[in-house]
C-alpha cells in the first residue's frame, strides 16, 4: 500500500508536468521553462518514490517526493497563468502555486539534507535547527502569501495580499527565505560534509557523493547570493544563466544520492 501511494505520487507529479508542458507548447511563450525545470522534478520525483516504497520510515523519500510534486505544480501553475488575461478563472489555485513554491521547498531540501542518510535528527543541534527552519517557513510562507503586488513572475496581482499584515511582518520573511536558503541548506550540506569525515568504510561511500552535492549546492547558492548583492541587478541574460546553473546542480543531489 505504502509503495502504491509513493508510486501514485510521482504519477501526479508527471501529470502536472504534462499539463504544463501541453499549456505552454500552445502558448506564446513556448516551452522553455518547463524543459529546464521537468528533469529536476522527474529526477526528485524517481528517487524520492524508490526510496519511499523501498524505506517508508526513512522521510527523505517523502520529503524528495513532496519537493517534486511543489516543483511540477509551480510550473503548471506558471503555464496557466500564460493562457488567462487576469486570472480571475482560478486566483486561488494559482495563489497557492505561487506562494507554497516560494518557501516550501527550499526548507524540504534543507530538512533532507539534515537527516541524511538515517532520516533522523541525530543531536539537539540538528531539532533545534529543524524547528528554527520551520518556524522560517511558516513566515517566509505567509509573506509571500499576503504580499501586494505581482506573483513572482507570474504577471498577476496578488489576489488575497495584504498591507496590513506586509507592515506588520516587516523585513521578516526576507530575512526568513535567507535563513531557510543560505543557513539552512548551506548549514545543512555542511554537517553533511562533517558526516563525510566522521564516516567510515560502506557509510563513507554512501555519503561521499551525495555530500559533493550538496557542497556544490550550498556554493551556487553563496555565489548567486553574492552576486546578487554586489552586481544588483544583472539583467535577463545572467539571471538565465545563473537559473540554468542552480538547476542542473540541484538535479545533482538526488542523482548523487541515487
Amino acid at each position: 500500500m505504502i509503495a502504491r501511494l509513493a508510486w501514485a505520487l510521482l504519477g501526479v507529479s508527471g501529470a502536472l508536468l504534462a499539463g504544463a508542458i501541453r499549456l505552454q507548447m500552445t502558448g506564446p511563450e513556448g516551452f522553455t521553462e518547463v524543459l529546464v525545470l521537468a528533469p529536476t522534478a522527474l529526477a526528485f520525483g524517481a528517487v524520492g518514490s524508490v526510496l519511499a516504497a523501498k524505506i517508508p520510515r526513512n522521510p527523505i523519500g517523502w520529503l524528495f517526493l513532496v519537493f517534486a510534486l511543489l516543483n511540477s505544480w509551480s510550473v503548471l501553475g506558471e503555464a496557466w497563468a500564460t493562457h488567462i488575461a487576469d486570472g480571475t478563472d482560478s486566483p486561488t489555485a494559482i495563489w497557492l502555486s505561487f506562494w507554497l513554491t516560494e518557501a516550501v521547498p527550499p526548507a524540504l531540501l534543507a530538512f533532507a539534507l539534515l537527516v541524511f542518510p538515517t532520516g533522523r535528527l541525530g543531536s539537539r543541534a540538528a531539532r533545534l535547527a529543524a524547528w528554527t527552519m520551520s518556524f522560517a517557513t511558516a513566515v517566509a510562507g505567509l509573506g509571500a502569501a499576503v504580499e501586494p503586488g505581482r506573483m513572482g513572475t507570474l504577471g498577476l496581482q496578488n489576489p488575497y495580499a495584504s498591507r496590513v499584515v506586509t507592515n506588520a511582518l516587516g523585513p521578516l520573511p526576507e530575512i526568513a527565505l535567507t535563513l531557510l536558503v543560505v543557513g539552512g541548506i548551506g548549514g545543512s550540506a555542511a554537517a553533511v560534509l562533517w558526516r563525510m569525515r566522521r564516516a567510515r568504510g560502506e557509510r563513507r561511500q554512501q555519503v561521499k557523493w551525495f555530500a559533493y552535492s550538496a557542497a556544490l549546492l550550498a556554493v551556487d547558492l553563496v555565489l548567486a547570493g553574492a552576486s546578487a548583492t554586489l552586481l544588483g541587478d544583472p539583467g535577463p541574460e545572467i539571471e538565465t544563466i545563473s537559473f540554468f546553473v542552480f538547476v542542473v546542480v540541484l538535479s545533482t543531489v538526488p542523482v548523487a544520492m541515487g
